[in-house]
């Protein structure tokens, strides 16, 4: 991975690396308010010689108590001293609690003994060390006198123990810190990883590090129109335009552009709204379209633009309806449709009959452009039987939702009818990949090339192929195509 892509991670991500850093602030703000509080609190001694008769005395003696000072400060946390604090002070502590509360050091080329004191409260810190420090001062010294009784030091307290203000823990700044480095840290490589091991598809460069078949566009995502005509209730939306832009790649199509396409996701639901919007927008440029709905286990079409599903694709295959008696007109009369048709017990195999075939050709003949919508490929057999029949084929992903395994085997399923994608159309994309194109401009199909549908017909049948539009042969807005020319 290139550094671009762990920032593409990250801006993808931001949300959830946002959230584990506040969770792990808020666990360790919990941590400080229900931690026991201590507070601690110090005082310091200063030992010198007691009563020095001569300089020589007092250079003895100061020689002697720099010596001493370190075993003085041991003494000062055992129970020798801590035996009368534990019975002066109210209420009276156990003189182990008082040994794990009480510390003494000396202080570097010095005299002098800092002893602390940590308690739950402040007044008690405080207290513990002040007695403790009385304690010394009276019993230290008798522990080493001259021959004639007198102590050999003297121990003075030069500073009280004072109340803390604060407690000395937990350390609130500390441990906040901590949770936001630990929490920024899990989000980061919580994305990370989860991002890395995602088998789902999430950007165009995803679909191009799986296949060579280009990516023709990506399509924002749109929640609330999912099987609706953007492209005609909102033309100007992010995503009418991005159809407008769909539309345009397609039209580019050279040397031989297809006058019939189907669309067909590789996995989970039909891609509806990806023929319906393109089939609209065709229409809106001048070309005569027919939309056909080729998935016979759903009404999608029929749904989206609320046409009469009396008869379609169904009724024709079983022979219960001709073609005049399966096309429907639309609010735009450019645009007619054909919907999948009333529930019949229709044989499978009948999607691979030349009835079918036959109906693709007149289509191509008498329409400008025949937009096809199919079942998801990995979901029935039909959207493979299919793609060999017709001009060309545009598999859908929807980002986010279609895995990566799903699109190498609906790729494969293609493969082995011998029809190659003229392209892939990834939906659902958010960021700033949504609404582009890739510029991209695919080649003829080498499977679909193959099928009669695109064989180069004589002159006789329906004239050669160009990139030209053809005229549209339609006289009135009511008027259908001749289906018996």
């Amino acid at each position: 991975m290139e550094l671009r892509d762990y920032l593409r991670m990250l801006r993808r991500g931001w949300a959830t690396i946002l959230l584990v850093t506040m969770l792990g602030v808020t666990i360790a703000s919990i941590y400080i308010a229900l931690a026991p509080k201590r507070f601690e609190s110090s005082t310091a001694l200063f030992v010198t010689t007691a009563n020095p008769a001569t300089i020589d005395d007092l250079q003895q003696g100061s020689n002697f108590s720099s010596t001493a000072v370190v075993t003085y400060a041991q003494i000062i946390d055992s129970s020798t001293v801590l035996d009368p604090v534990s019975t002066e002070l109210r209420p009276q502590r156990n003189v182990d609690d008082l040994v794990g509360a009480v510390s003494a050091s000396v202080r570097e080329d010095t005299t002098l003994i800092d002893i602390g004191a940590a308690a739950s409260d402040p007044r008690s810190a405080a207290a513990i060390a002040n007695a403790t420090a009385d304690s010394a001062v009276r019993i230290i010294p008798t522990l080493q006198t001259r021959p004639d009784g007198l102590p050999l030091i003297r121990i003075q307290q030069i500073r009280p123990a004072a109340e803390p203000v604060t407690a000395a823990s937990p350390d609130a700044p500390r441990i906040l810190a901590i949770g936001l480095v630990v929490g920024l840290f899990v989000g980061l490589a919580g994305t990370i990883v989860r991002q890395s091991t995602d088998p789902r598809v999430q950007r165009a460069d995803d679909l191009r590090s799986l296949t060579e078949v280009p990516v023709v566009a990506t399509l924002p995502s749109s929640r609330g129109a999912r099987n609706g005509i953007v492209a005609r209730d909102a033309p100007s939306s992010p995503l009418g335009e991005a159809y407008r832009t769909l539309r345009t790649t397609i039209e580019s199509l050279d040397p031989q552009r297809p006058r019939s396409i189907m669309f067909a996701a590789a996995s989970g639901d039909s891609a509806v709204q990806v023929p319906a919007n393109l089939a609209w927008t065709f229409a809106q440029s001048g070309r005569r379209v027919v939309l056909v709905d080729l998935d016979l286990r759903a009404r999608a079409i029929a749904e989206a633009f609320s046409v009469n599903e009396s008869a379609g694709i169904s009724d024709l295959l079983i022979g219960h309806a001709d073609l005049d008696d399966v096309v429907r007109s639309t609010t735009n009369p450019k645009l007619d449709v054909i919907t999948s048709g009333a529930e019949h017990a229709v044989a499978p195999d009948l999607l691979g009959s030349e009835v079918l075939r036959g109906m693709f050709r007149r289509l191509e003949r008498d329409y400008d452009i025949a937009v096809l919508h199919a079942p998801a490929v990995l979901a029935l057999a039909d959207a493979a039987m299919l793609a060999g029949a017709v001009g060309g084929t545009f598999l859908v992903v929807r980002a986010g939702r279609t895995r990566s395994e799903d699109v190498s085997s609906a790729l494969e399923t293609l493969a082995n009818v011998r029809v190659r994608p003229l392209g892939l159309v990834l939906t659902d994309v958010r960021g700033p990949e949504a609404i582009r194109s890739t510029g991209a401009v695919p080649g003829p199909s080498p499977g679909a090339l193959d099928s009669p549908t695109l064989r180069q017909r004589p002159p006789s049948a329906a004239g050669p192929r160009t990139t030209q539009v053809s005229q549209p042969r339609r006289t009135g807005p009511g008027v259908r195509p001749n289906w018996t020319g």
